[in-house]
């Protein structure tokens, strides 16, 4: 025999309650990363920004602290200041490369939610030919 129909329609909203209450959890986890994926690629660009206007300054024979301020001004003064800059090599002839390093580590750029250590390096990196 079928149990009252007000029965059912209880015990189907107790299955809802309780199927809801695992997902959350798991959806909320899931959202995190995501949010969390979506910071470190934005780090990754600012970064990547930050050494290509370097190394055009580079390029053009700029000082290393013109350099400097080239990553200064796309990561801001805080950040720009905590950030590693290597220029290889600091000089040479017209025609030769310059590489530009912009290294900063992941706390400065990133929240907890990203999937990298606070302390581990990230890094931009740009090769341009001098002028």
């Amino acid at each position: 025999m079928l149990a009252p129909l007000s029965t059912r329609t209880d015990r189907r909203r107790g299955v809802v309650a309780v199927e809801s209450l695992l997902a959350v959890p798991v959806v909320l986890a899931v959202l995190a990363l995501l949010v969390g994926a979506a910071e470190l690629i934005a780090a990754q660009q600012l970064l990547a920004e930050a050494g290509g206007r370097a190394a055009r300054v580079a390029a053009v024979g700029g000082t290393p602290e013109q350099v400097r301020a080239a990553v200064v001004a796309v990561l801001g003064a805080e950040r720009g200041e905590q950030a590693e800059v290597t220029i290889d090599p600091p000089a040479g002839p017209p025609g030769g490369l310059v590489e530009v390093r912009v290294t900063l580590a992941a706390r400065h750029l990133t929240t907890r939610l990203a999937p990298v250590a606070r302390d581990e390096p990230l890094a931009g990196r740009t090769v341009m030919v001098r002028e």
